[in-house]
């Protein structure tokens, strides 16, 4: 039996996204947690109970880069500021 992964439902709390990751060419994309239970209740689904890890079997597409249906899915938590190494009053744009 395949773990479906912890319920959507949880990663609220967090303020976390989902992270859809394509297995073949390593694209990435993160897309915002409301809006894949959105998604996944307008298919009749619970989107609030699906496991985080079972999002990727009903994603509908292919990656745009390679065209391999080889996704997978995992929790996309928001950074906090100073756990990049920089410093947190860094300006990105000195660069």
């Amino acid at each position: 039996m395949i773990d479906s992964g912890v319920p959507l439902a949880h990663y609220r709390q967090h303020k976390a996204d989902v992270l859809l990751d394509c297995d073949n060419c390593m694209l990435s994309r993160s897309i915002p947690l409301e809006i894949v239970i959105e998604r996944l209740n307008a298919r009749g689904l619970d989107g609030e109970n699906v496991g985080i890890r079972e999002v990727a079997r009903y994603t509908k597409g292919p990656c745009p880069r390679c065209g391999k249906r080889a996704w997978s899915t995992r929790p996309d938590f928001p950074g906090w500021p100073g756990q990049d190494g920089l410093p947190r009053d860094w300006d990105r744009r000195q660069r």
